[in-house]
């Protein structure tokens, strides 16, 4: 190794450098490795340019030799004549080969010139490997001489690619560590703007809250004040009366369908036979699903002609029941008794109606409302809870990342500067 970036110097310093301290702003580190590695790639040209000025000759020295391999017949004919065209094949191909391949190497005076440099000797040297290989025993029996000297020229030539390979992997290196450096800041600076961003989050959702519980509050107290009002205490009183009246109800419906249940079947019957309008089928339809349903004062006459029809289609035998007296006796019952049905659900639907108009008095909506909005405020206000709580908790996990971050940034920098940086982070 040479130029100091080899382990040998390193090994030979007698005397360690003791490592300095200094305080630094977080925006200086970019500057930092910019000049180290301005320094470095100096170094880096001037050593890489060393390494081809002394390759330039040894790769001459090759040039020369295969120039005189070219002039030397290797007494071929001596040889056998298959022997002899394989030789003639070898040595031409591995001559041309390497004077094609033997241009002088390019200046070095920048980064780029070192790039095309490596690139271009890497080359020259897998062509010469290459070739020599392939025609190794041509060479090594009946070109002897040349070969020693081939060889001996080509080791230094691989020695030299192999320090100089080295030297850039050492200043790559360098490159790859700067660029965590860098990303070890940018990711601190990202944190710490993302806790930045985060507590803000908390500062205003913190200011929503109370303005959430106040809304619950006020809605509470509505709803206190609607229900201490005679109003609200006669629409619940009025509500029990609706119970009541759902019961009762309840009754008058058993009570018709108790009826009409008794001639079911020949009304179910007449449904197929009948000739009615459209809109007394439809009664004619009612009666045997919902007799309540029908039952009413505008109806009365068009359920006596259906009562009549049916009990008429029994008498004639049109509808067939096992007792025909029977059945007409119940039609002819349920006939006068619906004068008695429609005004019994009259009284109960004039009843209803008062009920209903009392519960009017009283806008229950408001208390449905001001409910709906205490449960939109309260699942509200348990989310943004939940936020703060999430915040926090990405805000702490933050906190624990950055001092890592800092920590490995400060050791890399320490490592590839020799200088015990301490970052001032603001």
């Amino acid at each position: 190794m040479v130029f100091g970036w080899g382990k040998k110097q390193e090994e030979n310093t007698s005397e360690k450098v003791e490592k300095k301290e200094v305080e630094i702003q977080f925006t200086e580190i970019e500057k930092i490795l910019e000049d180290m590695h301005k320094l470095r790639e100096n170094t880096l040209v001037a050593e890489i340019k060393a390494f081809r000025n002394k390759m330039e000759p040894e790769k001459n020295e090759v040039l020369r030799i295969v120039n005189e391999l070219e002039k030397d017949d290797l007494k071929m004919d001596q040889m056998d004549p298959h022997l002899q065209g394989l030789v003639k094949r070898g040595k031409k191909e591995v001559i041309s080969t390497i004077q094609n391949n033997s241009n002088e190497f390019v200046s070095i005076s920048s980064f780029t010139d070192v790039k095309e440099f490596e690139s271009e000797s890497n080359r020259m040297l897998k062509k010469f490997g290459d070739v020599l290989g392939r025609h190794s025993r041509v060479i090594h029996i009946f070109a002897k001489k040349y070969a020693k000297q081939l060889k001996k020229y080509l080791e230094v030539l691989n020695e030299y690619h192999t320090e100089i390979d080295n030297i850039i992997s050492h200043f790559k290196k360098f490159d790859d560590d700067s660029n965590e450096i860098i990303n070890y800041k940018n990711k601190i600076i990202e944190l710490r703007n993302d806790n930045a961003n985060f507590e803000g989050k908390i500062t205003k959702i913190n200011s929503s809250l109370s303005e959430i519980e106040q809304s619950i509050k006020s809605s509470d107290s509505k709803i206190l004040e609607l229900k201490s009002t005679s109003e609200y205490l006669e629409y619940k009183k009025t509500e029990t009366e609706v119970d009541d009246l759902m019961k009762e109800e309840k009754k008058i419906k058993h009570e018709i369908i108790e009826h009409f249940t008794k001639i079911s079947r020949p009304i179910h019957k007449y449904v197929y036979i009948s000739s009615l309008e459209k809109s007394q089928k439809l009664i004619l339809s009612k009666l045997e699903s919902d007799p309540y349903d029908v039952i009413h004062e505008k109806n009365k006459s068009d359920l006596q002609l259906i009562l009549d029809s049916v009990c008429k289609n029994v008498i004639s035998g049109s509808i067939s029941v096992k007792d025909k007296d029977k059945t007409v006796e119940q039609i002819t019952d349920i006939k006068s008794s619906l004068p008695e049905l429609i005004s019994m659900k009259n009284r109960f639907i004039e009843k209803s109606e008062k009920i209903k108009e009392k519960l009017s008095l009283f806008d229950h909506s408001k208390i449905i409302n001001l409910n709906n909005d205490i449960k939109k405020n309260s699942d509200n206000l348990e989310n943004n809870k939940s936020k703060i709580i999430e915040l926090n908790e990405l805000i702490k996990n933050n906190e624990k990342e950055v001092p890592k971050l800092i920590f490995n940034l400060e050791t890399d920098l320490y490592r590839i500067t020799s200088t015990k940086y301490v970052i001032n982070w603001g």
